[in-house]
């Protein structure tokens, strides 16, 4: 079996297994986007809040000194670690909803967002590594 030159999460970046990482994005994108549709007046401004904040994350944020140095240690504590941020991160938001009686609908607002912006990184990831090619 041949090695893999990479490492960590590199192994499942968008240009590496395009059509898989497109269909998740999309999937969680409608999974979103459904729940947004069933709860009903959906907040436009949080919307593109959220998508603001994913993009500049993952675009100048990320380009940055501070960005390359979390990417770096986030790479670095391993898959176990990241999946645990990670859910620790969903259920602070889910508390934070909870405790301070923010309604649903506006975190899922902001979530659709952030998955268009995701979706958006995503497609511009593939596109760019296919036109290097």
């Amino acid at each position: 079996m041949p090695s893999n030159a990479t490492s960590g999460s590199r192994d499942f970046s968008p240009e590496n297994r395009p059509v898989f990482n497109l269909l998740m994005a999309g999937l969680v994108t409608l999974s979103a986007g459904g729940g947004l549709y069933e709860m009903g007046d959906a907040s436009p401004v949080l919307v593109v809040a959220g998508f603001a904040a994913t993009a500049v994350g993952v675009g100048p944020v990320a380009s940055s000194d501070f960005g390359r140095r979390v990417g770096a240690w986030f790479e670095a504590i391993g898959g176990a670690a990241r999946v645990g941020i990670m859910l620790a991160l969903g259920t602070g938001v889910v508390a934070a909803t909870l405790r301070f009686g923010v309604p649903v609908v506006w975190t899922q607002s902001a979530v659709f967002g952030s998955m268009v912006a995701l979706d958006c990184y995503i497609v511009y990831r593939i596109l760019a590594h296919r036109a290097k090619r």
